[in-house]
């Protein structure tokens, strides 16, 4: 019976530690199942992308589930347009979080909307998974180029494109700018839902929020609204933004430097963009700064961010501290 009594609180230990495994199993299962993984596909009428549901296969590796990934963005939708159609997946490579995507020539005659769509569809697709950050597109092992430039590298934050509205409409999307305080003398994180035309590369977006400037209180801006947007275009990483003359002459106590690494930080952010160049109404030599890299060529610098402290810095490369809503209302 004393024996008894010894085993018992320990077979109730037990139990409680199995439920709680099996409460937790449960939590996973469900918080996974909330935030989900998709297929991302064209609608019938070609004007934006729907998504359909994909359950992770289990006990697959991650390349395996990538192959599945690609099979069935290339399989048949009862309510829409499969991306990879028309044109044919020839082959892939993963190394180090950066996946190159071979296809074949018919890429190359995608109409103009089409093929943004489709882009966008298979990089926000794959991007789902840990081991794919980037995506680059190759024609028969040649890099994808349109319009005469070189896409270069993707991620899923290089496309503003809606999965419920239709082409030339707006939509919302969470955007990251770097603004001023009441100090003008650093820039201060901020987060920002705006309204954007899902036409937009999000590089316009970015540059036309901080035009707009600030929306919430305790904030103010770092680029003279009367700016205009002469072309950005990136390509290889670098984003080159052509801007009018009205950009040298900064609002308030703005320095222009701030005016600058605002631009600069802002842009960086985007999965596709690692570095700056900053030109006005197209002429290259004029000096905007004597810390760029190369001429009017700028990487990130969070030097000039309120409160920064590299030791706090995250794996990403980003302050995980001092985000501060400034939301469009």
């Amino acid at each position: 019976m004393s024996d008894l009594r010894k085993i018992l609180p320990l077979l109730l230990i037990c139990l409680l530690l199995l439920t709680a495994c099996s409460r937790a199993g449960r939590n996973n299962a469900e918080a996974q199942a909330e935030t989900g993984t998709f297929i991302y596909y064209l609608n019938n009428e070609r004007t934006t992308l729907k998504t359909s549901e994909y359950k992770l296969p289990e006990n697959m590796e991650e390349e395996d589930i990538l192959d599945d990934m690609l099979d069935n963005l290339a399989a048949p939708f009862a309510d829409g347009i499969a991306p990879i159609s028309g044109f044919t997946l020839q082959g892939r490579s993963l190394d180090k979080g950066m996946l190159i995507l071979d296809f074949s020539e018919e890429y190359e005659q995608l109409d103009a909307l089409d093929e943004i769509l489709i882009r966008g569809a298979i990089v926000k697709t794959v991007c789902q998974l840990g081991s794919v950050r980037q995506v680059s597109f190759t024609i028969n092992q040649e890099s994808l180029v349109r319009n005469g430039d070189e896409v270069g590298v993707m991620g899923p934050d290089s496309f503003a494109i809606s999965t419920s509205t239709s082409m030339g409409q707006y939509d919302r999307i969470q955007i990251y700018l770097y603004l001023t305080g009441q100090e003008q003398d650093k820039l201060k994180f901020v987060t920002r839902m705006a309204a954007y035309n899902i036409n937009s590369p999000m590089e316009r977006v970015i540059v036309e929020q901080l035009i707009t400037g600030p929306k919430g209180a305790g904030y103010y801006p770092t680029v003279n609204p009367a700016t205009q947007i002469n072309s950005i275009t990136t390509k290889d990483g670098l984003c080159i933004v052509d801007l009018n003359g009205d950009f040298l002459t900064p609002p308030n106590k703005v320095s222009l430097e701030l005016s600058v690494w605002s631009l600069v930080n802002s842009l960086t952010r985007l999965d596709n963009v690692d570095k700056v160049q900053i030109v006005i109404d197209g002429d290259q030599s004029i000096s905007i700064g004597e810390d760029s890299e190369s001429g009017t060529i700028f990487v990130q610098n969070l030097e000039m961010v309120e409160g920064y402290d590299e030791s706090k810095l995250n794996s990403s490369g980003e302050d995980n501290e001092g985000e501060e809503s400034d939301e469009d209302e």
